[in-house]
């Protein structure tokens, strides 16, 4: 009994430890959207994104500057 409660503890736990990381990959990558959409209709510039989307890491707004000059 005490083994079944463990493994269904342990597998709650990990469903948890997964959505929540999957809440926060979904934030991440809506602000990195957000941010594109404001650069390219010119309200924001690259270097005010850490202020305005402070979820973003230095590396996120790499990505962010390199996509842009993709699409240029």
């Amino acid at each position: 009994m005490l083994a079944m409660y463990d493994e269904k503890e342990i597998l709650r736990e990990y469903i948890e430890y997964e959505k929540y990381h999957a809440a926060k990959e979904a934030a991440k990558e809506a602000a990195k959207e957000n941010a594109i959409k404001m650069i390219k209709a010119g309200k924001l510039s690259i270097e005010d994104i850490p202020q305005f989307f402070t979820s973003l890491t230095p590396e996120d707004i790499k990505e962010i500057e390199n996509e842009l000059m993709q699409t240029l």
